[in-house]
C-alpha cells in the first residue's frame, strides 16, 4: 500500500473534527517525507485543514459550512505529544476554571518548555509561554497553583484577598506528597511566590517549610496587601 493511500484511508476513518499530526500515523521514519507530502497534497485539495505547521484537522461539513474542531480537541493535541504531557493551561482561562474570576478570555495561554509559535484561528487564539519548570502529568497542577500565586496581583475581576483565600483552600486540600512536590517546584519561582506559599502552609504540622524560608531574602519585603495573611513578619510580607 502506498503512503498516500494509507494516509487517506486513515483520515477517512477519523471522526469529523479530529485534530492530528505526524504522530497519528504509524509510519516508518524512512517514509516521513512521503507522509509530509501526502498531508500537503490532502491539505491543498481541501480534504483536511491546517491549524499550524504539522497540525491538521478533518473538517466537519454541515449545511452552514465547515466547522472548526472542538476547542478541547485542539488543546488535547497541544498539551500532549506522544501521549506525554508537554504543556498546561495558565492565565485567565485557568483562573476562571479555578473559580478565581468570572471573567472569560477569548484566548488560551499555554505554558510549555520549548518555544512554540502562537496559533490564531477564527474563534480560538492560543498563546504560548516558555517556562523552565519541568512539565509532566504529575506536576502540572502544582505548577498551575504556583502560577496563581505568582500572578495573584494580576487576576482580573477578583480582589487579591478573595483570590488568596480560594487558592489557599485548594492547596490545603492537596495530599502531603503533592504539597511537597509543590515546594520543590517553587524553587523555579521568585521569592515572593515562595513567601505566599509559606503563608498558606504554615499551619500544616506535617510539612517542612525550611526550603521555602531559605529562599527568602532577609533584606526584602514582598508587597501584596492581603488582609487574611497571618504571620506576615515571618514571611516578610508587606
Amino acid at each position: 500500500m502506498s503512503v498516500m493511500k494509507y494516509v487517506k484511508d486513515k483520515i477517512d476513518d477519523f471522526e469529523d473534527g479530529k485534530v492530528f499530526d505526524y504522530n497519528s500515523f504509524s509510519i516508518d521514519k524512512s517514509k516521513m517525507l512521503a507522509l509530509s507530502k501526502a498531508l500537503s497534497r490532502l491539505f491543498k485539495s481541501g480534504k483536511i485543514k491546517r491549524l499550524k505547521k504539522g497540525l491538521y484537522y478533518k473538517p466537519k461539513k454541515t449545511k452552514y459550512g465547515e466547522l472548526m474542531p472542538d476547542e478541547k480537541e485542539i488543546l488535547r493535541n497541544i498539551l500532549y505529544k506522544n501521549k506525554k504531557r508537554i504543556g498546561y493551561l495558565t492565565g485567565v482561562k485557568l483562573y476562571n476554571r479555578l473559580g478565581l474570576t468570572t471573567q472569560i478570555a477569548n484566548e488560551y495561554q499555554i505554558a510549555v518548555n520549548k518555544f512554540k509559535k502562537d496559533i490564531k484561528m477564527k474563534k480560538v487564539k492560543i498563546n504560548f509561554t516558555k517556562v523552565n519548570t519541568p512539565i509532566n502529568k504529575k506536576n502540572y497542577r502544582m505548577l498551575q497553583y504556583l502560577d496563581v500565586l505568582k500572578n495573584i496581583k494580576k487576576i482580573p475581576g477578583s480582589s487579591k484577598n478573595t483570590a488568596y483565600i480560594k487558592i489557599k483552600n485548594i492547596i490545603l486540600n492537596l495530599k502531603t506528597k503533592e504539597i511537597n512536590r509543590m515546594i520543590e517546584l517553587a524553587d523555579y519561582y521568585r521569592a515572593g511566590t515562595n513567601a505566599l506559599l509559606g503563608t498558606i502552609l504554615q499551619d500544616r504540622k506535617d510539612i517542612d517549610l525550611n526550603k521555602l524560608e531559605i529562599r527568602l531574602s532577609p533584606f526584602s519585603n514582598y508587597k501584596y496587601n492581603i488582609v487574611d495573611i497571618k504571620n506576615k513578619k515571618r514571611w516578610m510580607i508587606a
